[in-house]
């Protein structure tokens, strides 16, 4: 797990929050993806002794959020890509 968080992206604290002008949505959600995964394992670890399993899961292709609307390029793919890659 250790080298999949290397390679994937760092939570810096400092920066959860970070100015208005180095604000950038999709490393926002990137980040707050990451968060989730760290917090659903550290919740299975502390909930695995009493039978509770926790699992994190991708919410697929249903991004319909202002993260995409506003960058163009990202427009095009989820557009040509939903086809293919939607679960539901």
């Amino acid at each position: 797990f250790t080298d999949l968080v290397d390679s994937c992206g760092k939570v810096e604290l400092n920066l959860l929050s970070p100015p208005q002008k180095e604000y950038w949505s999709m490393l926002a959600y990137n980040r707050a993806k990451l968060c989730n995964i760290l917090f659903s394992n550290e919740l299975h670890r502390r909930m695995s002794p009493h039978g509770v399993t926790c699992n994190a899961l991708h919410p697929g292709n249903m991004m319909y959020t202002s993260i995409h609307r506003s960058w163009w390029l990202m427009t095009l793919l989820f557009t040509f890509a939903r086809p293919f890659s939607k679960s539901m």
